[in-house]
C-alpha cells in the first residue's frame, strides 16, 4: 500500500473516521493507477504540460519583472499586467508544445508499429529517429507560429543554441576518421596513367577519339562560354512555388517550425553537441516527465 504525504497524512487526521478511510482507500487507487504501465504514455502527456507551465512561470516571470520596470514605461499596473500576460504566453506555449510533441511521438510509434511485426503498440521501440523531427516541426508550426514578441525571443534564443549545435555535430562528424572496409583498403597503387579499363568514357574523351585533327585543334573547338551571375530576381523567381505565397508571418512560421525540428532531433539522438543550459531545459520537460512514484510526483512536484 502506498501512503500519502505527510501533509495530506495530517490533513486526514482531522477527519472522521468513515471518511478518512475512504479518502486513503481513493488515493491508494489513484497511485496505484497512475504506475500502471499502460497508462503511462498518456501521463507523461499530463506531466509534460505541468512542467511546461512551472518552467516557463520560472523563466519568464524574473525576466519580465526585471526588464519591465527597468526599461518600459507605464502605471505599475499597466506594467504588472504586462508581465501576468507575458508569463502566462511563455508557460502556455511551453506546455502546448511539449503536448504537441508527446501526442505526435505516440502517433507516430502506433503508426510504425502497425507496420510491423510486434503489433499495435506505444512502446519506445516503435520509435525511430524521424519521429523527433516531425514531431517537432508540428509543434513549432502549432503553437510558435504566430510571429509577435514572446515567440520571436523563444524562437531567437533557440536558433542560436541549434546553430552552435549543428556546427559541432558537423565539425564532429567531418573530423570522425572512416574505417576501412576490407583490408584490401590499406593499399593504394599510384599509377602515372590513370585507369581507363571498365570505364565509359565521357564525352570529351569521345569527341577526341572521333577527331581527325590535332589535339591543339581541338582544344580550340572547346569554347567555354561564361555563365553570367543571376540577378536578384532570377534567385527569387528560381525558389520552389510553395514560397511564392508566403507573407512575412508565414515565413516566421516555417522559421519557428524547422528551428524546433532540429532542436528536438539533436536533443533526442546528439545531446552533447547542445549547451549545457539548453540541456538542462529539456531534460525538464521531455524526460522528467516521464518519471514519477505518486501522485504527489506526478502534479505537485517533479521528483
Amino acid at each position: 500500500m502506498i501512503m500519502p504525504s505527510p501533509v495530506i497524512t495530517s490533513l486526514l487526521t482531522s477527519l472522521p473516521a468513515p471518511i478518512r478511510a475512504h479518502l486513503l482507500t481513493t488515493l491508494t487507487h489513484l497511485n496505484t493507477a497512475i504506475l500502471n504501465p499502460r497508462y503511462h504514455p498518456f501521463l507523461s502527456i499530463l506531466k509534460g504540460f505541468r512542467n511546461g507551465i512551472v518552467y516557463g512561470t520560472k523563466v519568464r516571470f524574473p525576466h519580465s519583472l526585471v526588464m519591465t520596470f527597468l526599461f518600459k514605461t507605464g502605471t505599475v499596473k499597466a506594467r504588472l499586467r504586462f508581465i501576468l500576460q507575458a508569463t502566462r504566453q511563455h508557460a502556455r506555449n511551453l506546455a502546448f508544445f511539449v503536448t504537441v510533441y508527446k501526442s505526435s511521438i505516440l502517433i507516430m510509434r502506433f503508426l510504425t508499429s502497425l507496420t510491423s511485426n510486434i503489433g499495435p503498440s506505444l512502446g519506445v521501440v516503435n520509435e525511430r529517429k524521424w519521429h523527433a523531427l516531425v514531431a517537432g516541426f508540428i509543434g513549432g508550426r502549432l503553437v510558435f507560429g504566430e510571429n509577435n514578441g514572446i515567440n520571436q525571443q523563444i524562437i531567437m534564443y533557440l536558433f542560436s543554441r541549434v546553430a552552435v549545435g549543428m556546427a559541432r555535430l558537423t565539425y564532429a562528424q567531418l573530423t570522425t576518421p572512416t574505417t576501412l572496409s576490407s583490408p584490401s583498403d590499406k593499399v593504394t597503387t599510384l599509377s602515372a596513367e590513370p585507369t581507363t579499363k571498365g570505364r565509359r568514357p565521357d564525352r570529351w574523351e569521345r569527341i577526341i577519339d572521333q577527331a581527325p585533327d590535332s589535339p591543339s585543334t581541338v582544344r580550340s573547338r572547346i569554347v567555354h562560354h561564361p555563365t553570367p551571375s543571376p540577378s536578384p530576381s532570377t534567385l527569387i523567381s528560381s525558389l520552389p512555388r510553395f514560397t511564392h505565397g508566403l507573407s512575412q508571418p508565414d515565413y516566421f512560421s516555417l522559421f519557428a517550425s524547422c528551428t524546433w525540428a532540429v532542436a528536438m532531433f539533436l536533443f533526442m539522438h546528439h545531446r552533447d553537441v547542445l549547451q549545457p543550459s539548453l540541456q538542462a531545459s529539456m531534460q525538464y520537460l521531455y524526460e522528467d516527465s516521464t518519471h514519477w512514484t505518486n501522485l504527489r510526483t506526478l502534479i505537485w512536484h517533479n521528483r
